[in-house]
């Protein structure tokens, strides 16, 4: 460990860690900080995330008054109000991509993007997918896909690999594996 440390590798604990690694690291955008912006349609989800977020050295950031104004003038009454962005579960990819846009115009205060979805009735896989590659199409941030629910979610996990678009099936993975990626590129600074 302290060879692969002093020549700056990311050592991964498991073979399914360092595909995983390698996954990010060959994606687009890749974080300046670790400010993280979180946007999801389940509550369980973003508490969780903003857990794994602490553990693992990611900044949640807070939201600006101007943005959550902006982000209540079109989100149901229902919605997280902060960051975690929780869209509520009826939320389809037409909501997520209208967050997408606000985030787009605001990407001065965030770094990184995790958008985490759960199956439900009105989420169609592959419509969310292409609107996180319209997504990280134009910023040069890291987006980081949590499409979660295995096989209903597999049509958009395909889409966001043909962009090179990472996606981790478990929460708990993705903020561990931005987490290692974060720690060393501070370490070891430029680009990894």
């Amino acid at each position: 460990m302290a060879a692969f440390n002093q020549a700056g590798v990311i050592a991964a604990e498991s073979l399914k860690e360092a595909f995983q690694v390698g996954a990010l690291l060959a994606s687009e955008g890749h974080p300046r900080g670790n400010r993280a912006i979180i946007i999801t349609n389940a509550g369980g989800f973003s508490v969780l995330a903003s857990d794994y977020a602490q553990r693992y050295g990611i900044d949640v950031v807070e939201l600006p008054e101007e943005l959550l104004g902006e982000l209540n003038s079109f989100l149901t009454p229902e919605w997280g109000h902060g960051n975690p962005m929780d869209l509520v579960g009826d939320a389809g990819a037409d909501r997520y991509a209208r967050v997408f846009d606000v985030m787009i115009r605001n990407q001065d205060i965030w770094d990184i993007a995790f958008v985490v979805a759960a199956p439900s009735a009105v989420l169609e896989s592959r419509h969310l997918a292409q609107e996180i590659v319209r997504f990280s199409n134009y910023t040069h941030k890291m987006i980081v896909g949590c499409l979660l629910g295995s096989d209903s979610m597999r049509g958009g996990v395909h889409v966001l690999r043909g962009a090179s678009i990472p996606n981790f099936s478990e929460l708990q993975e993705a903020f561990r594996i931005v987490g290692m990626h974060w720690v060393c590129k501070k370490i070891y600074g430029g680009d990894l």
